[in-house]
């Protein structure tokens, strides 16, 4: 179920009794900013995959994939890294995939 936020954007309804669990999804496509062939990722700032997914780092026997979308022209050499930072699977461009 949809429902138009404040800026009439369509957006998941939280109050959705049929939430499902992170650890339950298979793949999850995450925009990204700017990446590197490590995996790490630069997105918009506000941490919403980064404490979604925190589970993740304790959980390495979840099926699930997180796949980050992106240009080749956001791969950077180096990106700052902080311990709460969760790094991606596979980074899709349109020229390539990269496993991580």
């Amino acid at each position: 179920v949809m429902t138009q936020n404040k800026y009439g954007i369509d957006e998941p309804d939280l109050t959705n009794s049929n939430l499902v669990d992170c650890l339950a999804l298979e793949w999850v496509l995450m925009p990204l900013v700017a990446f590197t062939e490590s995996g790490q990722r630069l997105g918009m700032g506000g941490g919403y995959y980064d404490r979604t997914f925190a589970m993740l780092k304790q959980n390495q026997s979840s099926k699930t994939q997180l796949i980050g979308i992106a240009h080749e022209c956001q791969q950077a050499s180096h990106l700052p890294v902080d311990a709460w930072d969760i790094a991606m699977r596979y980074i899709l461009t349109p020229k390539r995939t990269i496993a991580v």
